[in-house]
């Protein structure tokens, strides 16, 4: 056992190895990704893994609030009965300041005895706490996530997150309805109750602006480090013309754009393309643009402008992996080289091994973005045989 074993480590499904020393889960990673590319008859290098500050290093929680006994809870899943919530006084995995907010949260909506949202049933009120963090920079945004069948108390609220140590963190407090069917935080409407929409996280010489739907990675460490090799292992393409799949905020393009000759980035989510957009002026860059849309039908659609006039794909998809479709339009393009990560060891192999016949891979390199979890981001360089 380690030092530190949250007290809800028995019950909380939010970090399964917790109770494994720090080496050991590096171990385990590492172990796994060399048996799973033996299964998929993959002979090449392995870099060793890549590790950062094992606690309090999520940028994004997502409590879901439940009852029981009458009892408000806010917290996580159980380890094993997914249906239950498990009531959270602490988690290692985010800030002091997190934790704060969220207690005097769940005890504030205890008070105004603010009903749970039953998924079965469909009645209810308060679905989701979320917070987002600037690691960096030292922000916060607030989400609470909330059914259309009560009133929220705004004013009364922020008179009680003023009361917190860390309220000079917070930057704003966000309101979000969410109506539908999924168990999914789904922003159908969104309302700035205080302060900003945004937080910005500064990464190395970059400063991204960062709303609460924004994907960007939860490790601020980690991606750091990994945009930085991504920028270094590419340098051998001098004044690049790159493709970012799936490119979220744009975080990725904008490390790349100074050393590359123009930067397209694909995004289907329509807030996080502005998001990106904005980034891009933020830092001050002309020669990034970003698609908004379906990464396989603006392939298609593009096709004419990008095949043969891309350099360097750069593709970090959602778990699930690529398409079909995105992996044949890929090789249709035929780059000098793709960068490819994923925090998905299974579906990464499978996706990488479909660019064999015209890619040698490198290498691939682990990157322990979530300790304490069994899930790693692994990145991969794949170069073109015939360029």
């Amino acid at each position: 056992m380690q030092e530190k074993v949250c007290s809800h480590y028995k019950e909380c499904g939010g970090c399964k190895l917790q109770g494994i020393d720090y080496p050991g889960q590096l171990f385990i990673k590492e172990e796994r990704i060399r048996k799973l590319k033996k299964l998929f008859g993959l002979n090449i290098p392995q870099k060793p893994v890549n590790y950062f500050h094992p606690w309090h290093y999520r940028g994004k929680m997502e409590f879901t609030f439940s009852e029981a006994e009458g009892k408000l809870i806010c917290g996580l899943h159980h380890k094993n009965r997914k249906r239950e919530v498990v009531d959270i006084e602490e988690c290692l995995l985010c800030s002091l300041a997190a934790n704060d907010i969220r207690n005097i949260s769940r005890e504030f909506f205890q008070s105004k005895k603010y009903s749970a949202y039953n998924r079965f049933s469909k009645k209810g009120f308060l679905r989701n706490l979320v917070i987002r963090e600037a690691k960096f920079n030292k922000g916060i945004l607030v989400g609470v996530v909330v059914t259309s069948q009560d009133k929220f108390a705004s004013q009364e609220y922020m008179e009680v997150l003023k009361e917190s140590k860390y309220f000079s963190y917070i930057k704003g407090v966000i309101l979000v309805i969410n109506d539908s069917c999924s168990d999914a935080v789904v922003f159908q409407k969104k309302e700035v109750l205080w302060g900003s929409e945004y937080i910005v996280e500064k990464l190395g010489k970059f400063n991204f602006q960062i709303s609460l739907e924004s994907f960007f990675q939860v490790n601020s460490a980690g991606v750091k480090e990994l945009y930085g090799k991504i920028r270094d292992y590419t340098e051998f393409i001098p004044e690049k013309k790159v493709l970012d799949l799936y490119c979220g905020v744009g975080s990725i393009g904008i490390y790349l754009a100074k050393f590359s000759h123009f930067v397209w980035g694909i995004e289907i989510n329509s807030v996080i393309v502005k998001d990106a957009k904005k980034n891009a002026r933020i830092n001050g860059l002309s020669n990034i643009a970003f698609l908004e849309g379906n990464t396989r039908r603006l392939l298609y659609e593009k096709m004419p402008v990008f095949k043969g006039n891309i350099d360097l794909i750069i593709a970090n998809p959602p778990r699930a992996g690529l398409a079909p479709k995105v992996r044949q339009r890929i090789l249709e393009i035929n780059p000098q080289a793709i960068v490819y990560s994923s925090c998905n060891v299974k579906t990464f192999f499978l996706d990488v091994q479909s660019f064999l016949p015209s890619f040698n891979i490198e290498f691939i390199e682990p990157f322990d973005f979530f300790p304490h979890t069994p899930h790693v981001e692994i990145l991969a360089l794949l170069k073109n045989k015939l360029k």
